[in-house]
C-alpha cells in the first residue's frame, strides 16, 4: 500500500494532504520512484522522504525502516481506522490478515512553538473540521523556537473532499491555533 503525503510551505507549518500514490500522478511522476532500490522482504514498514525541486526533479531525503512520525499515526487512526505500527508489528510476525479500509481525503499539519513563555493555549474551542488534535505544550512553558520538524506546539489532523479543501483547513487550523495561543516574547540566549 503505497501513500503519498504533498507538503505545503506555510510560515510556521509542518503539514501534509495525504492523497492515494495514483491520484497524486499530476504532481509527480510516482513511477520514477521505482528506481529506488528497496530490499525485498515479506512484510515490512518504511517512511521514505522526497523533495521535488521546482522542476519536478525527485530528490532523494531519507529512507528508514519505519512508519512516518509527526501526525502521520494520527491520520490513517482517524481516516482508515489504522494503528500504523500495530499492523506493522503483526505484519512482521505473519499474523496480520486482509486490510478492510475506507479511503478519506484528510491531511496534517504541526505548529511550531514560537520564541518566549507561553502564557495560554487556546481557549476558544477547536474549529469543527479538526477531527483530531495532539498538544505538547502547556500555559508556563518557555521555548526557544522551532528546533526540529519533529518538536512541535500542536498538531491537528483534518478531512475534506479533496486536497484543496484539506489544505484550507489545515491553514485555518494553524491559524486559529497561533491566534488564540498568547505568548510572552523574550529574547533567548544561546
Amino acid at each position: 500500500m503505497w501513500w503519498v503525503s504533498l507538503y505545503y510551505d506555510f510560515d510556521w507549518y509542518i503539514n501534509a494532504a495525504l492523497v492515494k500514490a495514483k491520484k497524486a500522478g499530476k504532481t509527480i511522476d510516482y513511477e520514477r520512484l521505482g528506481d529506488l532500490y528497496v530490499p525485498q522482504t515479506t512484510n515490512t514498514a518504511f517512511h521514505a522522504e522526497f523533495w521535488v525541486t521546482e522542476n519536478e526533479d525527485i530528490v532523494f531525503c531519507e529512507i528508514a525502516s519505519r512508519t512516518g512520525g509527526a501526525m502521520i499515526p494520527f491520520l490513517f487512526k482517524d481516516n482508515f481506522g489504522l494503528d500504523l505500527d500495530k499492523q506493522w508489528l503483526l505484519a512482521e510476525c505473519n499474523l496480520s490478515s486482509p486490510i478492510d479500509y475506507n479511503y478519506n481525503q484528510g491531511g496534517w499539519i504541526t505548529v511550531q512553538p514560537q520564541v518566549g513563555l507561553l502564557k495560554s493555549l487556546p481557549k476558544e474551542p477547536e474549529p469543527e473540521f479538526i477531527i483530531s488534535s495532539f498538544y505538547t505544550g502547556n500555559a508556563g512553558m518557555k521555548f526557544d523556537g522551532a528546533i526540529k520538524s519533529g518538536l512541535f506546539l500542536a498538531g491537528f489532523v483534518v478531512k475534506g473532499t479533496n486536497s484543496d479543501e484539506v489544505s484550507e483547513k489545515l491553514k485555518s487550523a494553524a491559524d486559529w491555533f497561533l491566534q488564540n495561543c498568547l505568548w510572552e516574547k523574550s529574547i533567548v540566549n544561546n
